[in-house]
């Protein structure tokens, strides 16, 4: 057993330091006589001012410097001269990067990369901004790796914050290569499984809740890319997924044009009628189905002026008369029960008012506050004409004969 000498203690007898310890930008700054401090706005903020404190041993010196912060720390040029004397690096950025900015002085100040997909496009902005080659192949890897279906509407979304082309290429190609496993997440109105419960939350899908919060206009680049699937016959479902059968020659696949369908229907006030000329070829309009005509109707009507909403609604009723118990016998069917509850509602009124009448003997029933609804066949959501339309046009392919112009 080896014996153990009592040599003396110094000042209150501490035990040695933790191995490994080092400086951390986190810890109390005149504990770790921090020299350096980084001062971080973003714009048109209600607090748009964060300070960190840091070293410059480590931002300007250490392994994972910034060349950024090299030359002001060292002071080269008058105005950096004068941030030296201050001690301080002014930096204006949005707000996204100015969330990374802790996961960015974590990495420098250790090395390990806290890389999520919401902040991994601010980290590679940052890496830019600040002149970090370290920090930039290691985004780099993290992207190339990360990149797929999953993140890529997040990636799109992020990358045009900051410019990053090559990015937005990489994860539009990477997102339009799997439309069909977002099209497998879209039910429709009238599909049987069309659940209202859970078509805000995307069926628990967080993908295509994604995807769909794109602007319309990188939305656009995702569905019209070269990269998307190839056009089809059709297809059908089976064991939750959709099955295409393919034909060669490039085109639109069946799945986009559910996927604009339902963009359209979400996203509503957010498209123009330039997103529909972005979108509508006659690739897309040969793929158009019944079950999507009477969305696309809507953002045709509601978008209009253009060759390529004309060429969209007049496919869309074309469709929707062809399969009429589809599209149109839904729109009759619920107008009729709305039409059969407003009337139970109005004959339920009228006999409290004969009660309460009967009871009193004074002034005479109040008339009925409901409001008169045009008595239209396909409820009151479409125009007369349009209605009429619909239905002669399903008139018309019942007989055989050709539809309206």
């Amino acid at each position: 057993m080896t014996r153990r000498f009592n040599v003396g203690d110094y000042g209150g007898g501490d035990e040695p330091a933790a191995k490994g310890a080092s400086l951390s930008w986190r810890d109390d700054p005149d504990e770790t006589l921090s020299d350096w401090r980084i001062e971080v706005n973003v714009p048109d903020a209600a607090r748009n001012s964060k300070t960190y404190h840091v070293h410059k041993v480590v931002i300007a010196g250490g392994p994972r410097k910034s060349d950024y912060f090299v030359r002001q720390c060292r002071g080269n040029g008058a105005s950096r001269l004068a941030e030296a004397a201050r001690g301080e690096s002014k930096l204006d950025l949005d707000a996204e990067a100015a969330e990374a900015m802790p996961a960015f002085l974590d990495y420098v100040y250790t090395g390990e990369l806290q890389a999520t997909k919401e902040n991994a496009c601010a980290l590679f902005h940052l890496a830019e901004y600040t002149a970090n080659p370290s920090l930039h192949a290691e985004v780099k890897l993290y992207l190339e790796e990360s990149l797929d279906y999953t993140c890529a509407p997040t990636y799109i979304a992020h990358a045009h914050l900051f410019s990053q082309d090559k990015l937005i290429d990489a994860a539009v190609e990477a997102a339009a290569e799997q439309l069909q496993l977002y099209a497998d997440h879209v039910f429709l109105p009238g599909d049987h499984r069309f659940d209202p419960a859970t078509a805000d939350n995307f069926s628990g899908c967080p993908e295509l809740h994604d995807l769909f919060a794109l602007h319309h206009t990188l939305f656009a680049r995702v569905v019209t890319s070269d990269h998307r699937p190839e056009a089809d016959h059709g297809g059908y479902y089976h064991g939750g997924g959709y099955y295409h059968q393919r034909h060669g020659g490039a085109g639109v696949s069946w799945c986009v044009v559910r996927l604009v369908a339902d963009y359209c229907t979400r996203r509503a006030d957010d498209i123009d009628a330039s997103f529909l000329e972005a979108v509508v070829d006659e690739s897309f309009l040969d793929n158009l189905g019944s079950d999507v005509a009477m969305p696309l109707l809507e953002a045709a009507m509601k978008h209009p002026g253009s060759d390529a909403s004309t060429k969209l609604r007049d496919r869309c009723i074309q469709k929707a008369g062809e399969d009429w118990k589809k599209t149109l016998l839904p729109l009759a069917q619920k107008e009729k029960r709305r039409r059969e509850e407003q009337a139970a509602a109005e004959e339920a009124a009228a006999a409290r008012s004969r009660k309460k009448k009967a009871a009193k003997r004074t002034a005479p029933p109040a008339a009925s506050s409901s409001e008169t609804v045009p008595a239209m066949p396909l409820g009151p959501g479409l125009p007369a004409d349009m209605q009429l339309k619909l239905l002669g046009n399903m008139l018309l392919h019942q007989g055989g004969e050709d539809p309206f112009d």
